[in-house]
Order: structure tokens, then sequence, then C-alpha cells
């Protein structure tokens, strides 16, 4: 059994796989931003985290925390953000944020909940989450 194929059917395929990928990138060049910024304000937690570590001004590292994002990355998030939680008796540090973002999209707008937990103890190991 033979298939044939007629100009119109070729062109219906070609056209919707050229939209398919016209509609990929496009997604991905509204998602790619939203992922590094989510690793940049991740290793900031970190580092706050790692600083509550030796210092313990809890106001001083939030105010850090808020202008180091603005300042290297222009995301502005309010220093009380930022939760430093202590366990003196484990020799631990958590630093915890939890942020929102309006993302809009063409089709659809988006809130991305970032929720960052980040450990430091003084023996120097690190877990992030």
């Amino acid at each position: 059994m033979k298939v044939y194929f007629n100009q119109k059917g070729i062109s219906l395929i070609k056209i919707s796989i050229y939209m398919l990928l016209v509609a990929l990138f496009y997604f991905g060049y509204l998602y790619v931003p939203v992922v590094i910024r989510y690793y940049n304000i991740k290793e900031a937690v970190s580092g706050a985290a790692n600083q509550a570590l030796s210092d313990k001004r809890d106001d001083l590292i939030r105010t850090n925390f808020s202008k180091r994002l603005k300042k290297e990355y222009g995301i502005n998030v309010h220093p009380t953000a930022l939760v430093i939680i202590r366990e003196p008796s484990r020799s631990r540090v958590s630093a915890k944020m939890q942020y929102q973002e309006h993302i809009r999209y063409v089709p659809f707008d988006y809130i991305h909940v970032i929720n960052i937990t980040a450990e430091h103890t003084a023996m120097g190991h690190y877990m992030a989450y």
C-alpha cells in the first residue's frame, strides 16, 4: 500500500514542526534566566549561612545579603526574607529564605516561589536544599 503526501500535507507538517521549535526556544529563552536567578539566590543564602558561623550580628548579615543580591544580580529582596537559625549545641547555622517573584510570560503569568535552606556546621559540612 503506497501512501502519497500531497503538497498541502507536507507544508502542514513543516509549519507544525517549525512552530513547535519556535515555541520551545521562546519558553527556553524565558525560563533559563529564572533558573540562573534561582542558583544565584541559592549561592547567596549559602554565603549568608557561612558568614553566620563566625559573625553573630544577624541584622548585618541580612543587610549584606540583601545588598549583595541587589548589587550583583539586580534582585530586590527585603532583608527580613532571610531567617537565620542557630543551634549552639550542634554548632550548626541554618539560613532560610522564602521569596516570590512574578514572572510574565506572554500567554500567562507565573508566580515563582523560591524556598531555600542552607546549613553550615563548624566542622565544614554544608548542605543546601
